[in-house]
């Protein structure tokens, strides 16, 4: 149900390997092997902490020989779509944090510094330098790129064949068609622009000015007659490496404040404000946005406004001005900002009892329209628990029905999760744990054990002893799963 193995060889690694890289360096960064712009997991968390154990582990398993196991989450992408994000289990993912660590010495320095990011949104936008930019990014590049290219550019720069073909190896167990490699994951942003470098040197050959942040390109020219061939430069260049230019945002503008533009990929936190610019308070601007939004035609597409700030989201703590329909609104205008609102709900109950009922009337909106994806499915679990932890809002906040439907999930991280909000909150039957667990994969049934446990903690009487004995059949001596049953009796 949602999870799979995948087929071919197995993960199977010799000391050759094992012994050059660091899993113990890995595992202890969970940032290098964390999905970004998730909640926090239970499959990840009922292990956090417990290093040693995770690590003998995952050098057991890859040493016996391991098959990746994972599933595919859609997260929205903006207002067109979804990208397919893979949640793979622990030991896929140390694994290949862990390779690409060992990587680094031939690697690029990272594209998306801020520090880089800072001086691409400026590039050409100096008026008293005549000319023309290019602005453009990557059409789903993570999505298209072809891990037998990635490795010819990596075994081109280290002469290191076990490393490579190990990277390889493990790349192709994630692929669908031989193309991907997964996306929300930190040593993927190193990878991806070791593979755009290949663009790079063909532009920096072409002798144009020119700048990359992430898979987002700026190319400066002196005037409108060279703009068409360097566009075409540009294209080609990525084309030969089997990806495409996104249509829509390519566009040419003059040279000066009009080719000022942040990444596509910036996390729009930079708290700079240019010389000249009045500072706008977070509320300021995003009442700004929402009155345009309400006010925005239905009939003439042109009219309606663009996505809110996420930097003005991101920087709100106060409640004062904030309303429950704007916050609701906030999502239902662009889905991928329900990361963020979370975060607001969560900020706001954590300061002040009074912003209660603004949290619970906010939330209950959100909840009542979101559209019932497995990334947003996962992120009102979040958020729900944000506000029943207070202790104040058991009766206020109903998420209990939504919970039991992700119990019927087809993710498997979901169904996990959703297993965990009950036995916190609510109650986790027994039926509803053996149920989870028979369709459990190695992917959560550390997280299984961990719901288990808390479920068979919390529960008294006959209901309680069967809870107990079932737990400790799905754990079994497994040390993932007593790893994750000892950090459970611990939350408790």
């Amino acid at each position: 149900m949602g999870s799979r193995e995948t087929g071919g060889t197995v993960l199977q690694w010799g000391s050759d390997i094992l012994e050059r890289i660091s899993l113990s360096s890995t595992a202890e960064k969970p940032s290098s092997y964390l999905l970004e712009h998730f909640p926090p997991l239970l499959a990840d968390e009922c292990l956090q902490g417990q290093t040693e154990g995770v690590v003998k582990h995952v050098e057991a398993a890859l040493r016996r020989g391991h098959v990746p196991s994972h599933e595919i989450i859609p997260m929205p992408r903006g207002l067109d779509g979804y990208r397919p994000v893979v949640y793979a289990d622990t030991t896929t993912r140390i694994a290949y944090a862990a390779l690409v660590e060992a990587a680094l010495p031939v690697l690029d320095p990272p594209s998306r510094s801020e520090a880089n990011r800072w001086e691409f949104r400026n590039l050409g936008t100096d008026e008293s330098k005549p000319g023309y930019v290019i602005l453009s990014d990557i059409a789903s590049c993570y999505e298209y790129i072809a891990p037998a290219i990635l490795s010819d550019e990596l075994f081109m720069r280290s002469d290191d064949f076990e490393l490579v073909r190990h990277l390889l190896d493990l790349l192709q167990h994630l692929t669908t068609l031989e193309r991907g490699i997964p996306q929300m994951l930190e040593p993927s942003d190193r990878l991806a622009d070791l593979y755009l470098s290949r663009i790079d040197r063909s532009l920096e050959r072409s002798g144009l000015r020119w700048m990359r942040t992430a898979d987002d390109y700026k190319v400066v020219v002196p005037s409108w007659e060279e703009t068409a061939g360097a566009l075409e430069l540009l294209d080609r260049e990525v084309r030969n490496v089997g990806l495409i230019l996104s249509a829509e945002k390519t566009r040419i503008v003059r040279a000066g404040v009009r080719a000022k533009a942040r990444s596509s990929s910036s996390p729009e936190t930079d708290a700079e404000v240019e010389e000249g610019e009045e500072e706008t308070s977070p509320i300021e601007a995003l009442l700004e946005w929402h009155e345009s939004w309400r006010g925005r035609s239905r009939t003439v597409v042109m009219n309606i406004p663009g996505p809110p700030p996420t930097r003005e989201i991101r920087r709100l703590s106060s409640a004062e001005d904030v309303t429950a329909d704007l916050l609701a609104d906030l999502v239902f205008a662009y889905p991928p900002h329900l990361e963020y609102v979370v975060g607001i709900l969560a900020r706001l109950v954590s300061t002040s009892d009074e912003n209660d009922a603004l949290a619970v009337e906010a939330f209950s909106k959100i909840l009542e329209q979101s559209r019932p994806t497995s990334w947003n499915m996962l992120w009102l679990l979040e958020g729900a628990s944000a506000l029943l932890r207070t202790g104040r809002m058991s009766e206020s906040v109903d998420a209990k029905a939504a919970a039991m439907k992700g119990l019927k999930d087809d993710k498997e991280v979901v169904r996990s999760q959703s297993a965990w909000f009950l036995a916190r909150f609510h109650s986790l039957r027994l039926g509803d744990i053996q149920d989870l667990h028979l369709h459990a994969s190695y992917l959560t049934i550390p997280a299984v054990s961990a719901a288990a446990t808390l479920a068979a903690t919390r529960a008294d009487g006959e209901e309680g002893r069967k809870l107990k004995q079932l737990a400790s059949a799905i754990i079994a001596k497994q040390p993932l799963s007593e790893m994750a049953a000892a950090w459970a009796k611990a939350y408790v």
